[in-house]
């Protein structure tokens, strides 16, 4: 009776201690079919595909003081209209690898009508691969059923934002198909081996024109490719300095596919900035 009471008891205690662990490998709407709040900071989980997989309509809200994702393709998916809220101070997104030869990686990828609301402090979002292989550090794509998705990273109270895409030459560090992307902080500095923003940066013409706003004290935009490229879309960049170093300046026109577009479907570009280098 005294050995079972022991092996009980041991039982018990690592139980709690699993309990008590402030890692969670992963969240899947596959397995959790409701709305879900958590105060869990971690999910990492390098080989998995996902570390945060959201779907079928249901609100996901995550608030914790440091919140870590890392997945081989996406750190976050959200799909079929669903909402992810996420709250915290020091935020790491991060996909891929810098030996990785994985295909498809987006590390924020949102689709279908989805809406991902991020705020923090510092945020930073990396999608990395061996430079073989095409990445994007944040995705919003309308998806088969061509419904606008919401993506919206920091705020006023945000100090950072730093958005990396490592991979090969067709790389962004930031793709929105026919959505809304605002990004807000201090401090924003968005670095691509490709092209920097992308606003409907596609030679197919899009169901919805992309409408991207970039809102900083301090914006630099470091690409190899262009710095921004604007198609037939909105693009609003105010900030109190902007630097674009890139390797092919900034493209702004009209789909391809459309030799003289009507004034509503052409590129708007505003730049409002107290001080602008361009290289």
């Amino acid at each position: 009776m005294q050995q079972k009471s022991i092996l009980t008891a041991a039982i018990a205690t690592a139980l709690l201690s699993l309990s008590q662990s402030p890692y969670a490998a992963y969240i899947s709407s596959f397995e959790i079919n409701h709305d879900l709040e958590t105060t869990e900071g971690s999910f990492e989980n390098p080989d998995r595909a996902q570390a945060i997989y959201w779907g079928k309509g249901k609100i996901l809200s995550i608030t914790s003081e440091n919140i870590t994702a890392t997945a081989k393709k996406n750190a976050i998916w959200v799909t079929t209209e669903s909402i992810v809220n996420i709250q915290g101070s020091k935020l790491l997104f991060s996909a891929g690898s810098s030996t990785s030869e994985q295909t498809d990686i987006s590390t924020l990828s949102i689709q279908d009508g989805s809406t991902l609301n991020v705020t923090g402090t510092d945020i930073t979002v990396e999608a990395l691969s061996n430079g073989t292989q095409a990445v994007n550090a944040i995705k919003a794509d309308l998806g088969g059923p061509n419904k606008a998705v919401t993506i919206k990273v920091g705020s006023r109270d945000t100090n950072s934002i730093n958005i990396i895409a490592s991979g090969n030459n067709k790389s962004y560090a930031l793709l929105n198909f026919g959505s809304l992307v605002e990004l807000e902080a201090k401090d924003i500095k968005i670095t691509s081996s490709g092209h920097g923003v992308g606003n409907n940066a596609t030679n197919t013409k899009l169901a919805l024109p992309s409408n991207t706003k970039i809102n900083g004290e301090n914006i630099t935009i470091e690409a190899e490719g262009f710095g921004l490229t604007n198609n037939e879309s909105q693009m609003l960049i105010e900030a109190e300095s902007l630097t674009i170093n890139s390797g092919m300046g900034i493209h702004v026109g009209n789909n391809t596919q459309d030799e003289n577009p009507s004034s509503a479907d052409r590129a708007h570009t505003v730049i409002n900035a107290s001080s602008t280098t361009i290289n």
